[in-house]
């Protein structure tokens, strides 16, 4: 997968100055020598944390890339990240541009465009889902449906012409995106007040004439 991000050299922090104290300084080592591929969505919740943060600006900017990388990568927790990582992106925005040469936008646009380059349904039954310990017969549910939603519900927050320029996008692109369109207006109660029914007509006439 190629970066989206500017190629610079950034070396890797020794250490999260955990600047207001409230992590525990060793559990900060532990997470800081992982390697980048055993990184997880709770580690890059504390890394991204502004409210509670681990370290500066300049320290966490080195995970910005991984992270990105590692919500492409259909991780099952995913989504244990992404309101920190959202808050991140926003609130250093213009410090992410002077050294990366992307916006907030652009960052979320590629993303958005990676995620719903498919549509994968996915279908467990009776066993499948007793395995998981669910008492139905049945589940069915769209791959990174979840992810999506959340991704859109916090850029929302902050910007909503951001979110209407990614559900135009949506609108305008391939088939796949069509059907990602209907489906977050089907589950999103945010992306639902942006879209009404006479647009998803138009989706849904699309999609039945491929």
């Amino acid at each position: 997968m190629k970066t989206i991000f500017n190629k610079i050299d950034l070396d890797k922090p020794t250490q999260l100055s955990n600047p207001i104290e409230e992590y525990i300084q060793a559990d900060l080592d532990i997470l800081v020598n992982k390697e980048v591929t055993a990184l997880n969505g709770v580690d890059f919740r504390i890394i991204f944390n502004v409210n509670l943060p681990s370290g500066c600006y300049d320290e966490i900017k080195y995970f910005l890339p991984i992270s990105y990388k590692y919500l492409t990568s259909s991780a099952i927790d995913q989504c244990e990240m992404i309101m920190e990582w959202v808050d991140f992106i926003f609130c250093y925005e213009d410090k992410i541009y002077s050294d990366f040469k992307i916006n907030g936008m652009d960052i979320f646009s590629h993303l958005l465009t990676e995620l719903t380059a498919t549509y994968q349904e996915v279908m467990l039954n009776e066993q499948e889902c007793k395995a998981k310990g669910w008492g139905i017969t049945s589940y069915h549910y769209v791959e990174n449906s979840g992810l999506l939603c959340e991704i859109m519900e916090c850029i929302s927050h902050y910007n909503r012409n951001y979110l209407l320029i990614l559900l135009d996008n949506l609108l305008n692109g391939s088939c796949n995106q069509k059907k990602w369109l209907y489906e977050l207006y089907e589950k999103s109660d945010i992306v639902n007040q942006f879209l009404d029914d006479e647009i998803m007509l138009e989706v849904l006439e699309k999609l039945d004439g491929n």
